[in-house]
């Protein structure tokens, strides 16, 4: 007689490929809470006047406070800035110029925060102060908006440096 072999039925796991996620490492800083500061721009544009477009750039200092809450990775918070400085360019068919003083921004932040950087996207109301005549020196405030984005780096626990881009818009303003 012969000899019979019997074995029991193995059954393997499948094994699934991974779904495509975006993974985002926790943040180990916090962000939340009120922050000040102080910044240094070039502005740099175009504006269309009732004598002509001119081009327009210049550099302008400021002050900025705002106020931020975390929620795991995710910061939202709002943000309100004032510069001043000379940003202008001469209407050469006039032969005068178009200057603009004093700007302000209030806006809305919102953001992740990986470990000690914040990458975040701003929108908001923007307001200029700036003298269009070319006779005298009355000073009229544009009001328009302004978006754009940017990042946060910590330094130190109360130290952060930014590099921020944002455009504006004043409309017919």
């Amino acid at each position: 007689p012969g000899a019979a072999l019997a074995t029991d039925a193995v059954q393997l796991p499948l094994e699934t490929p991974p779904s495509p996620a975006i993974i985002v490492q926790e943040a180990t800083e916090d962000w939340s809470g009120v922050y000040v500061g102080g910044f240094v721009s070039y502005n740099t544009g175009s504006a269309d006047t009732s004598l002509g477009d001119i081009d327009v750039d210049g550099v302008e200092a400021g002050l900025f406070a705002g106020y931020d809450v975390q929620l795991d990775n995710y910061v939202f918070g709002g943000e309100a800035d004032i510069a001043f400085g000379n940003v202008g360019g001469d209407i050469d068919a006039a032969d005068s110029e178009f200057e603009k003083r004093i700007n302000g921004w209030v806006r809305a932040r919102a953001g992740i925060a990986v470990d000690r950087v914040l990458v975040y996207g701003t929108a908001g109301l923007a307001i200029n102060g700036s003298n269009p005549s070319t006779t005298d020196d009355d000073w009229e405030a544009q009001f328009g908006w302004t978006a754009g984005g940017g990042a946060d780096v910590k330094i130190t626990e109360s130290l952060f440096g930014r590099v921020e881009y944002r455009y504006t818009d004043y409309d017919t303003d």
